[in-house]
């Protein structure tokens, strides 16, 4: 058996030094095909661990909830849908009263504006109006100072939040914390600083 081996091995051997060029290009295949195999599965894992990072970032548990808007959806879908309202504070707090299950619900509404201060204007910016659950659903936290609370938002105070980019072009040498910017041209004082999460 011994013998047997032995002298496969040597055929084996002998075949290899009798062919050189198709047993590289054999090796050489064969190389390729597993390294692009493991490519493949490394760029696989690298995909669901972003998604997985995503979806942690976005929070598994949260639910986000918006009407139709016009031209973003096409087909398939009645009128009565397609000419639903816009959801209202009053129905975030009917969410929050009839699920007990429910830990927070933020009212999101959207603009862009430019932010101005004293000579200083940023670019156009998406403008987040929220209130304070927007930490909760979220997950993020204040880096420094602190979020605006439910006494500022039901009498409307005029308070922002400011991201990292945004303290950097308005107030790169200054504290912003008690100054007033400007949002598309009205005041908002008493910026806190930035949300570490829009950095």
């Amino acid at each position: 058996m011994a013998i047997d081996v032995r002298e496969g091995i040597s055929i084996a051997f002998q075949a290899i030094r009798t062919n050189k060029l198709r047993s590289f290009l054999t090796v050489l295949g064969v190389i390729i095909g597993v390294t692009s195999i493991m490519a493949i599965v490394s760029l696989i894992e690298g995909l669901n661990r972003n998604m997985k990072a995503q979806i942690a970032s976005i929070g598994s548990d949260v639910l986000y909830i918006r009407p139709f808007r016009p031209g973003a959806f096409v087909g398939g879908f009645p009128d009565s849908l397609r000419r639903r309202k816009w959801f209202t504070i009053e129905d975030a707090e009917a969410i929050r009263r009839a699920c007990p299950a429910v830990l927070a619900v933020a009212p999101l509404n959207f603009t862009e504006a430019r932010l101005r201060y004293r000579e200083t204007e940023s670019r156009f910016t998406n403008i987040i109006g929220t209130t304070p659950d927007f930490l909760v659903t979220n997950t993020w936290a204040v880096a420094n100072g602190r979020f605006f609370t439910e006494t500022e938002v039901e009498h409307r105070s005029t308070v922002c939040v400011l991201g990292k980019d945004h303290i950097e072009a308005l107030f790169p040498h200054v504290n912003p914390i008690g100054k007033t910017i400007y949002i598309g041209g009205y005041p908002s004082t008493r910026p806190w600083d930035p949300i570490s999460a829009w950095s």
